[in-house]
């Protein structure tokens, strides 16, 4: 083997040991960040322990309607019984849903607000 063969060989193995470190180390981080996007997602829910009380503070409801936890969402559901099969069913006669996301049929009831799946 001539100089020039040994010297290619020895940059080639240097470079495949570079190449794999660096693959190494993007996919370390990559995990880590999947992982930060669980706990997130996680701790996104408004509701994870299903406790009205302390975890929706920051939902107020109207008088005609009072917090619930559906699906780990706050969300403000009219105090009297609206059945529903469609979120259409809800748009009229249940007064005005002040938040962003609007009326949604979730379990055949009116809810106000929250992203329901």
């Amino acid at each position: 083997m001539t100089d020039s063969n040994i010297k290619a060989s020895v940059l080639t193995n240097l470079y495949s040991s570079y190449l794999t470190f660096h693959i190494r180390i993007k996919m370390k981080v990559l995990l880590l960040i999947c992982a930060a996007l669980c706990v997130v997602y996680i701790h996104g829910e408004d509701c994870p322990t299903n406790n009205v009380n302390q975890e929706c503070t920051h939902v107020n409801c109207d008088g005609n309607f009072h917090k619930e936890c559906v699906q780990n969402v706050c969300t403000c559901t009219a105090n009297t019984d609206h059945s529903c099969t469609a979120q259409s069913d809800c748009t009229s006669g249940h007064g005005d849903c002040h938040r962003q996301s609007g009326w949604h049929c979730v379990d055949n009831r009116c809810r106000c607000g929250g992203f329901f799946g």
